[in-house]
């Protein structure tokens, strides 16, 4: 029997990460086999956190109110702060409770695609002494931009350990063609004068869409970057 403590891993979208009968368009991350698959990736605790249902998931993965003329019949966001203050303070203490975790900060990360790419970043900005790896997967920054860049401009990112960028050049989905290249490039400039680039990367991804599929591909070399030391 192993006594072993294990880095933890906090990804959004619980649902699309593990369970193909729930998942969006029935596609998952695929992390079971691609452990099945890669023995060399890092030996990790995964916690698939539970979004809140239609709207009310934008309202809890962004920490700033937003609207897009058309697409919602009424203002979205604002609640980023308290879920994020629930699993700092509730959901955390749990699992470090009931399983072998390795608890500190340095070994604490947290991962989401779309908005959970948005949230994940600004759990960088109010919780570095709690999540220093960070990966941000065709993150939605455009709904909330200008608030969230003052928000980094803001932010001590000295404990930022690993911090994960990327987007695929083939993403239109919620706006206009290249709103998600645009944003994530500016983004990326912003984090290189507060991360070290040691501890910092960003990719374009060729051809690669706003999908469950491509963040898939994407997933076992965003691991072993995260928690390669």
């Amino acid at each position: 029997m192993t006594h072993k403590h294990y880095p933890v891993l906090y990804m959004h979208d619980g649902h699309n990460v593990f369970d193909q009968a729930d998942s969006f368009l029935g596609v998952t991350w695929n992390i079971i086999e691609a452990y099945v698959k890669d023995k060399s990736l890092p030996e990790i605790i995964v916690v698939g956190l539970e979004c809140a249902p239609g709207l009310y998931r934008l309202d809890e993965y962004s920490p700033f109110e937003f609207s897009i003329e058309h697409a919602f019949e009424r203002q979205v966001g604002g609640k980023g702060e308290i879920y994020l203050e629930y699993i700092v303070n509730e959901l955390k203490p749990m699992i470090d409770t009931k399983y072998r975790t390795l608890k500190a900060a340095n070994d604490t990360a947290m991962m989401g695609s779309s908005m959970g790419g948005v949230i994940s970043t600004y759990a960088a900005v109010k919780y570095p002494h709690v999540f220093s790896r960070i990966a941000s997967l065709s993150g939605a920054f455009y709904v909330c931009f200008d608030k969230m860049i003052e928000s980094i401009k803001c932010a001590n990112l000295e404990n930022i350990k690993k911090f994960y960028l990327d987007v695929g050049d083939s993403e239109v989905e919620g706006g206009k063609d290249s709103y998600f290249v645009q944003v994530n490039n500016i983004l990326y400039l912003l984090l290189k004068d507060k991360i070290n680039s040691n501890y910092l990367k960003f990719q374009m991804i060729e051809g690669a869409k706003h999908n469950e599929a491509e963040w898939a591909k994407r997933l076992p070399n965003i691991l072993k970057y995260l928690f390669n030391n």
